[in-house]
């Protein structure tokens, strides 16, 4: 039988099982504008009246707990790892090459992020656990967790339009809880998500150092598309965007609430499995 107390969810899929139903769904972004509209400082309009109404209603609908299908399947997932333990994954195309181009990456943009801040940061190596959440925190601000005073999520781009997408843009809901259970892991008060503009990974240079040479590109030298590609003429100022999170008491409580449903939507459908393995013979 599955343990209660065995079932961890990740800090990067806490957005998963804080989803309702679409029907029930009350986004972080509902509750900014009903923060933008209650603190407004000139009188509403009435068709802002009518919008605020909507939102408070549609929020006191969500209270009630209706799990979203990709938070079933989610929870699908971490029974069956639980059972029948964790299978072998097939690669893609590009495997286990890929995740290293990614941490090859991620390694670039902290020492961008170091530069930058004129401090040093540090990848963290460590998968951290309390009772109810499980993750690895990308970066501290110093040597070991008991050391830091914030925790960093690094996310990397490799475009110019990509990376800028990011401008102006408030934070994704499912980042800003990923950081949440984060802090809580941590036991830290301050979080940041950092986007880093960064190059491709060398061996994409180099394959496209091979396909330009072989084109024979007329126009500009192979260096200078080559610092093009870099983004060696753009300021280390302009290919970082920061978000800074603080700790939510409030929200991760309501995590913690929400793997309780969670562990016991499992522990249910493990009954149904069991009656449906005696059953079917």
């Amino acid at each position: 039988m599955t343990k209660s107390n065995d079932v961890f969810i990740r800090c990067s899929n806490i957005y998963l099982i804080m989803q309702n139903d679409r029907e029930n769904f009350f986004s972080q972004g509902n509750q900014r504008r009903i923060d933008e509209l209650v603190n407004r400082t000139k009188p509403l309009t009435f068709k802002m009246k009518m919008e605020l109404d909507s939102l408070y209603e549609r929020k006191e609908r969500c209270k009630e707990v209706k799990l979203s299908e990709s938070c079933k399947n989610y929870l699908r997932s971490l029974y069956l790892n639980n059972r029948y333990g964790t299978r072998y994954s097939f690669l893609g195309g590009e495997g286990i090459p890929q995740m290293v181009r990614g941490i090859k990456q991620e390694d670039w943009a902290v020492k961008m992020l170091s530069e930058f801040r004129g401090k040093e940061y540090y990848r963290n190596k460590k998968k951290l656990t309390n009772s109810y959440l499980t993750g690895s925190i990308d970066v501290f601000d110093a040597k070991t967790l008991e050391l830091s005073s914030r925790i960093v999520e690094i996310k990397t781009k490799e475009t110019i339009g990509e990376f800028n997408k990011r401008i102006g843009v408030p934070l994704e809901d499912s980042h800003w809880l990923q950081i949440q259970g984060y802090l809580d892991l941590a036991n830290k008060n301050l979080g940041e998500v950092v986007y880093c503009l960064v190059p491709p990974p060398e061996d994409k240079i180099q394959e496209q150092k091979e396909l330009y040479l072989a084109l024979k590109g007329k126009n500009r030298t192979w260096e200078e598309v080559e610092a093009n590609i870099r983004f060696k003429d753009i300021p280390l100022n302009e290919k970082i965007i920061t978000y800074q999170i603080e700790r939510d008491e409030k929200c991760i409580n309501e995590i913690y609430e929400r793997v309780e449903v969670c562990r016991k939507w499992i522990a249910d459908f493990e009954k149904y499995h069991l009656d449906w393995i005696n059953s079917n013979k």
